[in-house]
């Protein structure tokens, strides 16, 4: 939207702008979403100059020299970066309607009166951090008389550290209406606020199974394969696929997301942008992932998937909560695969239940988002 158009709309804050999958098309799933149901609606391109706070000088040389050997590895497969961003760039520009480009909270304060009201999510947007909290994620720059609706947002820890408790809950108690992805999320918020979130879906999966099949673009592998697509650098996760590489006979495709990846598997798509990760998952034999985003978007289309722990339980960075609640959630536990689970199931995966349990958990989500922005549609 530009800056003379005259409609008031919903301004969505969120992580987007990355080259990152998971948070594109969760972005690009929710205001999507919203235009589709008659909310007119865009994702306000906020970019801040940095979102680290470095307690020293020599805290901040050691984070960039341990930047140094992971860029340089990439630079041998420079090309094939940068067809991924310009798919990406592609991706932003088409798919994605945007504001203008905002700095800060205290700027997008100055352009308030073009919005009925402000959401935030999803993505891990409040996951909190002992460096930093940025709470325009929040949206604390947003008055008092106008509406906040917190979508999804997800917490990906187990824990808030106990400097972070008092700004978290002044921010989060000046939501209107409040919700979050995962249980363990909104046993959080309720023990800091005393106030219960709706727990809701990723926007990923407010799209149907044919949608996104509309959305894919189709890969050009003719044999049946194994995505593989790994977040995290455990051992195990890969052992897995080799595993099963050998007990199907077919290839292993890679998305490499870390620089092991780029000289591992058979083939590697280090050039997919959105619409080509998609495809890849929809036109897999099998996906093998740790990734929150590559496992939904695989149980959304109905694809055999296994869902491989990304840390260690005893890592402090820990995440993995949020993948054990989704699959929990819609009856596919058994599909996680641990070092004491074994290999997993060959066959496919029957879906009715978990069909169903989708169908379900997309109605009551989508009726928390109608009853939120219909609020203020009446008010505007």
């Amino acid at each position: 939207m530009r800056e003379s158009d005259e409609v008031t709309m919903f301004g969505i804050l969120t992580w987007y702008k990355t080259y990152n999958y998971g948070s594109a098309l969760q972005a690009y799933a929710l205001v999507s979403k919203l235009n589709d149901l008659g909310y007119p609606s865009e994702i306000i391109h906020y970019c801040r100059d940095t979102n680290i706070i470095f307690s020293s000088k020599s805290e901040k040389l050691k984070d960039v020299l341990q930047r140094i050997p992971p860029a340089l590895v990439r630079r041998l497969f420079w090309k094939h970066y940068q067809r991924k961003a310009r798919r990406f760039n592609s991706f932003f520009e088409d798919k994605i309607p945007q504001s203008k480009v905002y700095t800060s909270g205290a700027e997008i304060r100055e352009d308030f009166q073009r919005y009925a009201a402000f959401l935030c999510g999803s993505d891990q947007i409040w996951t909190p951090s002992i460096r930093f909290l940025d709470p325009t994620y929040f949206l604390d720059f947003v008055p008092d008389s106008i509406g906040k609706i917190a979508y999804a947002p997800s917490i990906g820890c187990t824990y808030i550290p106990d400097k972070l408790m008092s700004q978290m809950k002044a921010l989060i108690q000046r939501i209107d209406f409040l919700s979050i992805r995962e249980t363990h999320g909104a046993d959080l918020v309720e023990a800091l606020c005393n106030r219960r979130p709706e727990i809701v879906l990723d926007p990923t999966l407010l799209k149907s199974k044919a949608e996104w099949e509309d959305f894919a673009a189709k890969p050009d592998i003719a044999e049946p394969y194994i995505l593989c697509y790994f977040l995290g650098s455990r051992k195990p996760l890969r052992e897995f696929a080799l595993r099963l590489k050998k007990k199907t006979g077919y290839k292993l495709v890679v998305v490499p997301a870390v620089n092991q990846d780029l000289f591992w598997g058979d083939i590697r798509k280090i050039d997919a942008g959105p619409c080509e990760f998609v495809g890849l998952i929809q036109n897999a034999a099998y996906i093998c992932t740790d990734s929150f985003h590559g496992t939904i978007l695989s149980i959304n289309l109905e694809k055999n998937f296994f869902a491989l722990k990304r840390h260690e339980e005893n890592d402090p960075e820990n995440q993995n909560a949020r993948l054990f609640h989704i699959l929990s959630r819609l009856g596919l536990s058994f599909r996680l695969v641990t070092e004491e689970s074994g290999d997993g199931d060959l066959d496919p995966i029957d879906y009715t239940l978990p069909r169903m349990r989708l169908e379900e958990e997309r109605r009551r989500s989508l009726q928390f988002l109608i009853n939120a922005l219909d609020h203020y549609k009446e008010v505007e």
